[in-house]
C-alpha cells in the first residue's frame, strides 16, 4: 500500500473521535468504545442508540445556537431535517449527507450532472456552521460555486482526500481566506505538490480564530514545516485541537531547523485539550526536538502519537527517547485518552513507558496495541494501572501476549471498571480463562479474536457469564482451532452453545461459528 493512502487510513480512524476504528471493524464495537467518554442515551433504535454514545452536545453561543459541530457521524435519521436545523453538510462523492443539530443525519445521491453545476442549496441551511468535500474531484466549476454560495460565516472545513489540479489551489485558498469566521479545518492532501501545500498554509495562516487545526500531507518541504509552525504560534490561545501527518520532510539537511521550531511552536500552546501526531519518517534527534516541545503540554486531555520507523532508530537513541517521553506522560496529569499503539516499541522500551502510567490517574481510554508485551512490562503495568479507577477502554491488540502474559494483565483487571477489553491478534489461547469476568461487572465487550482459542476455552469463559449485568459480546472470530472445524463439527458446537444459552439464559453473543 502507497504510504501516503494508509496516512489517510490512520488519519481516517483518527481525526477526532473516530479513533481505532479501522482495527475492529465491527459496528458494535465501534459504538461501544465511546462509552468511556459520553452518556447513553435512550433511544428506540439500536444504531441510533449505538451512535448517541459518540455525540457530545454542541456548545451553545448565548443566542442558544450551537457554536460548532462534533463527533461525526450521527445517526441515520427516519424523519426530514428541517432546513434550519442542518448545522452540517457533506459531500462525499455522489452523496450529499446532512447532519442535524438533533444528532440525526439523512442522505441522497445526487445526479452526476448536478453535483457541483448548483451549490447553491448552501443558501438554504442558514444556520449551517460545517461543510465536508470527501473523496471527490475539487475542479474549477465546482470551487467557483463553493466561493459564491458558502456562507461567509462558515465555521468548519473538512477538505478530505479530494482531487485537486495544482492550477486550481489558488482557489481553494481563496475560499479560505475570505472565511474570516473559520474555527476548525482539515485538509488531508496525500498526493500533494508541495508548492500547493505551501499555498494552503499560507491561506490559514490570515485566519484568527482557529480552534482545530487537522493537517495530513505525504511529503512536504521544510518551508512547509516552517509554516506549520507559525501556523500553531498564531493560534497558540485559541488552538483546542492539532492533529498532523505527513510521510516525511524533504531536504535532511534542513530538516533539524524546521523540527526544531515545530518543537516550540507546539510548547506554546498552552491550552491544548487533543494532541494527534503521525510521522511515517523522523530521525531519532528529531523525535527528541518533538518530544521536547510536547513535554510541555501539561493541560492535554487526549494525546496520540504515531511514529512509524521509531522502532529501527538506534539502540540507545530509541532508549533515551522513550525515557524522555515516558517523563513527558508523567506530566500529562489531565490526560483521558492516551494511544501509542502500532510503533512495534520492543519490551524494554514499553516497560519504561509502563512505568510512568500510573502517574494518568484520569485515564479512561488507553491503547498500547502493536507493542512488545513480556511478562515484566506486564507486571510493571499491572503495578501502574492498578486502582485505576476511571479506566474504561483497554485495547492490547497484536502485542504477541502469551497464555501466560495475558493471565499476568488479569490481575490488574480483577474488580476494574473496564467497559471494553481489545486483545486480538495474541496468542492467548488457553488464557482466555484467566479474565476475571465475574469480577469484572461494568465489563459490555472483550475482544479475543485471532488468539488461537478453542471452542473448549472459549466455552470456559462463556461460562463464567451466566447473569453477567453488562456484558454484551465476547468476539471469537478468526480464530484457527474454530475456523478449521468442518461444518459437521461447527453445526455440533453451535447447537450445544445455543443449548448452553437457553437453559442458563444467558445471551452474550458469541462470534465464530
Amino acid at each position: 500500500m502507497h504510504e501516503g493512502v494508509f496516512l489517510v487510513n490512520i488519519m481516517s480512524r483518527l481525526c477526532f473521535e473516530r479513533s481505532f476504528t479501522a482495527a475492529l471493524c465491527l459496528f458494535l464495537m465501534l459504538s461501544l468504545i465511546n462509552t468511556a467518554f459520553c452518556n447513553e442515551k435512550k433511544d428506540k433504535s439500536d444504531r441510533a442508540k449505538q451512535s448517541a454514545k459518540k455525540a457530545d452536545d454542541p456548545s451553545k453561543k448565548d443566542n442558544g445556537k450551537p457554536e460548532e459541530i462534533k463527533n461525526f457521524p450521527f445517526a441515520e435519521g427516519t424523519g426530514k431535517i428541517s432546513d434550519d436545523g442542518v448545522a452540517g453538510l457533506r459531500i462525499v462523492r455522489d452523496k450529499l449527507i446532512l447532519l442535524g443539530y438533533d444528532k440525526n443525519c439523512t442522505s441522497e445521491a445526487l445526479k452526476s450532472d448536478e453535483t457541483f453545476s448548483n451549490l447553491n442549496f448552501f443558501k438554504k441551511y442558514s444556520k449551517l456552521v460545517s461543510v465536508e468535500f470527501a473523496n471527490i474531484e475539487l475542479t474549477k466549476e465546482c470551487l467557483e460555486n463553493i466561493q459564491k454560495f458558502l456562507q461567509k460565516e462558515i465555521q468548519n472545513i473538512v477538505i478530505d482526500s479530494c482531487e485537486i489540479e495544482s492550477s486550481n489551489v489558488e482557489l481553494l485558498a481563496d475560499i479560505v481566506k475570505k472565511r474570516p469566521e473559520l474555527k476548525n479545518v482539515t485538509f488531508r492532501m496525500v498526493e500533494n505538490n508541495e508548492n500547493d501545500v505551501e499555498t494552503i498554509l499560507s491561506a490559514l495562516g490570515e485566519l484568527s480564530k482557529l480552534k482545530t487545526i487537522c493537517l495530513a500531507f505525504d511529503k512536504i518541504k521544510n518551508e512547509s514545516c516552517q509554516k506549520i509552525a507559525e501556523l500553531i504560534k498564531k493560534s497558540a490561545d485559541s488552538l483546542k485541537n492539532l492533529s498532523l501527518a505527513w510521510n516525511g520532510v524533504v531536504e535532511a539537511d534542513k530538516e533539524s531547523e524546521a523540527y526544531q521550531k515545530l518543537s516550540e511552536a507546539i510548547g506554546e500552546v498552552k491550552g491544548l485539550k487533543s494532541f494527534e501526531l503521525f510521522l511515517m519518517s523522523i530521525d531519532e534527534k528529531n523525535t527528541a526536538n518533538l518530544f521536547s516541545g510536547i513535554r510541555h503540554l501539561t493541560t492535554l486531555s487526549r494525546f496520540k502519537l504515531f511514529l512509524g520507523n521509531i522502532s529501527i532508530q538506534n539502540d540507545i537513541k530509541l532508549f533515551e527517547n522513550a525515557e524522555s517521553l515516558g517523563d513527558t506522560l508523567k506530566d500529562m496529569t489531565q490526560l483521558v485518552k492516551l494511544d501509542i499503539s502500532g510503533m512495534k516499541l520492543p519490551k524494554d522500551v514499553m516497560q519504561v513507558l509502563a512505568q510512568n502510567l500510573e502517574y494518568l490517574k484520569k485515564l479512561q481510554y488507553l491503547d498500547i496495541s502493536g507493542n512488545t508485551i513480556d511478562g515484566e512490562c506486564a507486571e510493571i503495568l499491572v503495578q501502574s494501572l492498578k486502582g485505576m479507577n476511571e479506566l474504561k477502554t483497554l485495547a492490547i491488540n497484536g502485542c504477541e501476549l502469551t497464555s501466560q502474559v495475558f493471565s499476568t494483565l488479569c490481575k490488574l483487571l480483577e474488580n476494574s471498571p473496564l467497559i471494553m477489553l481489545y486483545a486480538r491478534n495474541n496468542a492467548i489461547k488457553e488464557g482466555v480463562r484467566s479474565l476475571p469476568v465475574k469480577t469484572m461487572t461494568d465489563l459490555q465487550l472483550a475482544d479475543f479474536s485471532k488468539n488461537d482459542v478453542t471452542f473448549e476455552n472459549a466455552m470456559e469463559l462463556i461460562k463464567l457469564t451466566v447473569d453477567h449485568p453488562k456484558l454484551q459480546a465476547i468476539n471469537f472470530r478468526e480464530n484457527e482451532p474454530l475456523d478449521s472445524m468442518d461444518e459437521v463439527d461447527k453445526k455440533t458446537k453451535r447447537d450445544e452453545l445455543e443449548n448452553w444459552k437457553r437453559a442458563n439464559k444467558c445471551h452474550v453473543a458469541f462470534f465464530g461459528l
